[in-house]
């Protein structure tokens, strides 16, 4: 049952939502910790280091939906 809805279109957008949720997650929470360690606290810095996860975030979303696909 479980498999049968996991290979169907609903539990792969499911798989898909769920991974890219970890991995923004992740990302972000990288991001924050070398912000503790006091980089990237500048606002240029800053900025470029969230547009640079968000684009991590696509690709990375984009690169799992072709493996679970």
């Amino acid at each position: 049952m479980v498999v049968e809805c996991m290979n169907g279109v609903l539990g792969k957008v499911i798989a898909i939502g769920t991974a890219s949720a970890f991995i923004y997650h992740l990302l972000g929470g990288l991001r924050h910790l070398v912000m503790d360690m006091g980089h990237w606290e500048e606002l240029q810095s800053g900025d470029l280091s969230a547009k640079v996860v968000i684009a991590l975030w696509i690709v990375l979303t984009i690169v799992v939906g072709v493996i679970l696909i």
